[in-house]
């Protein structure tokens, strides 16, 4: 099933409907979605998620991101900002509009032995990322708070999304589709789905970025933050079996009891 929907603003928009489960269920479509940022949408866009009823955006960027590249939204559509400790995340999503400066300031860090040797040993620094995504306590609030306003049947149909939908968004969908039991290996296939349609956009920044600089040591730092791998989506997924598993890190870490759990089941399982 293709979940994508065709924006004119955004390039990861996606239905996250569809999917079978583990218990012989299926996800219902047309009332939960995962987006990049929505700053950008147009005309036509807003007609769509008129006609899609969109009720709820919740907005995992950070507070510059916000400010610098507001949600563009029609009236009436209740907002939520649940952000995430996400500072590497927020890095591999910076806006063009600070590209240049964000070269200036790797060039200069990597011209130390200290900069140097953390961009070198940070080549996959968002696997680091996306385990703090499971462990930090902003990090729990934020996606404890996500899950509960999913429990709200009222709140529905909703997007969620952060500045490329790749990193905060994936780690919101791979919470929703695991609770409802949604195959781990589907969830990973989910989270790979960005880099296929996030592929234009990251080569056309990559191309800035050599306008920039041709220090390869920085070029790759900047390649590994904006690619969606395999190893980054399973970091977090190891991070919550060290835990003991889905279930126990929901009750213990999240306060997302089996309560809740059901009555996701409940509003989103056909």
């Amino acid at each position: 099933m293709d979940r994508y929907i065709s924006l004119d603003g955004t390039f990861n928009f996606r239905d996250m409907g569809g999917f079978d489960t583990e218990e012989g269920r299926r996800v219902k479509t047309g009332l939960v979605f995962r987006s990049d940022a929505l700053h950008n949408l147009s005309e036509e866009d807003l007609k769509k998620l008129e006609k899609m009823n969109i009720r709820t955006a919740v907005d995992f960027r950070s507070k510059p991101e916000r400010e610098l590249q507001p949600d563009r939204l029609l009236k009436g559509i209740r907002m939520e900002v649940l952000s995430p400790d996400g500072e590497t995340a927020a890095l591999a999503s910076a806006s063009h509009r600070d590209e240049e400066g964000k070269i200036a300031r790797l060039m200069e860090w990597e011209q130390t032995s200290e900069g140097h040797e953390y961009l070198i040993r940070n080549l996959n620094s968002m696997e680091g990322q996306m385990r703090s995504f499971v462990t930090s306590e902003n990090s729990i609030r934020a996606y404890s708070a996500f899950l509960k306003l999913l429990t709200d049947a009222a709140s529905v149909p909703l997007v969620f999304h952060c500045r490329g939908g790749k990193d905060r968004t994936g780690w919101a969908a791979a919470l929703f589709l695991s609770i409802l039991k949604v195959p781990r290996e589907e969830i990973v296939k989910d989270y790979l789905k960005t880099a296929q349609y996030n592929r234009e956009r990251n080569e056309r920044r990559m191309d800035q970025y050599r306008l920039y600089t041709d220090n390869m040591v920085i070029l790759d730092y900047l390649s590994g933050l904006m690619e969606a791998k395999e190893s980054y989506i399973r970091a977090s997924f190891e991070e919550v079996d060290k835990l003991g598993g889905m279930e126990a890190y929901l009750d213990q870490a999240c306060g997302f009891y089996e309560s809740g759990r059901r009555r996701l089941k409940e509003i989103y399982l056909e």
